[in-house]
């Protein structure tokens, strides 16, 4: 697991998020632009008082895709601070969580003005902070992931530790 989180926080006004990384199975991911807003992201969002992270994660994937995700089935990826994509002079302390199973037929909702997948191999677009403080973890859990399935892995199936 990534510790980008070392530092104190700045100051300055912030935000705590949770984002999840979703794939097709094909090495690409999955990232959402919101409504009157330029950068993609991975769907997620703001923790609400008394919500863990990973049921945020959950939370946002079903609001912004209408995709169920189970909580419990998240591996956490990593911690991060970033520049809040979206509102400038602000920062974001977020964890970003993968899910092991490649998903499709997702749907966009109201916040969401587009979604697009993300080829790992050459990233492009106007592709938030976060996205690239989160990419080398996500490049390594891709690689763990493909081999378990070839049958290189411990024999856990993709739902090993991310750590």
């Amino acid at each position: 697991m990534s510790d980008a989180v070392a530092s104190p926080l700045p100051s300055g006004p912030g935000f705590t998020v949770a984002a999840v990384v979703l794939t097709d199975g094909a090495g690409r991911v999955l990232t959402v632009r919101k409504r009157g807003t330029e950068h993609f992201m991975h769907p997620g969002g703001k923790i609400e008082p008394g919500e863990s992270s990973d049921a945020t994660a959950a939370r946002e994937v079903r609001e912004e895709l209408g995709l169920i995700l189970d909580a419990a089935g998240l591996e956490l990826l990593g911690s991060y601070l970033t520049p809040a994509a979206n509102e400038p002079g602000h920062w974001l302390k977020s964890d970003v969580y993968y899910w092991p199973e490649p998903v499709a037929g997702e749907r966009i909702a109201a916040e969401i003005a587009e979604s697009r997948w993300v080829d790992l191999d050459a990233p492009s677009g106007t592709l938030a902070p976060l996205f690239w403080a989160a990419l080398d973890a996500t490049r390594g859990r891709l690689a763990a992931t493909a081999s378990d399935l070839s049958g290189g892995g411990d024999g856990c199936g993709g739902s090993g530790s991310a750590g």
